[in-house]
């Protein structure tokens, strides 16, 4: 069992838990107002379903990965740092990293905002190898 008290630093913790809250809401505002959009003009309760659904869907991959690294941010703030959480982490991360090099390369819009998505996953990444590298176990 490693000393409570090696963890993170704890203003990398802070800035990634207001950007993890950040990518959330926005992310989840984002799907409501594209969702609205679809709204407009009178249409089926099957075409509501599916505009809710592809709007939902796709916001789902960036507001429930900012929702499992906020917990597990305070689950480490709380407790000890786990080999688990450092790996989920890293996981987490390297999807976000991947669109944020490969989305602006295939001349995808908003570049700005594939920007942001890269720098927010090489936080959760480099916080995700901090934890791994706390858990580690001194050498006897």
């Amino acid at each position: 069992m490693t000393p409570s008290n090696q963890k993170p630093p704890p203003a990398l913790s802070w800035i990634l838990l207001a950007s993890a809250t950040t990518v959330f809401v926005v992310s989840f505002l984002m799907s409501f107002y594209i969702f609205f959009g679809f709204l407009g003009g009178g249409r089926s309760w099957l075409a509501i379903l599916q505009a809710f659904g592809l709007c939902f869907g796709f916001g789902a991959m960036l507001y429930i990965p900012a929702a499992i690294v906020f917990f597990m941010i305070k689950y480490v703030q709380h407790h000890e740092p786990r080999v688990s959480i450092g790996i989920a982490s890293i996981c987490i991360s390297l999807p976000l990293v991947l669109y944020g090099i490969i989305g602006p390369l295939l001349g995808m819009p908003y570049r700005l905002v594939t920007f942001m998505i890269l720098l927010y996953g090489l936080l959760v990444f480099y916080w995700g190898v901090r934890v791994l590298w706390q858990t580690k176990q001194p050498a006897p």
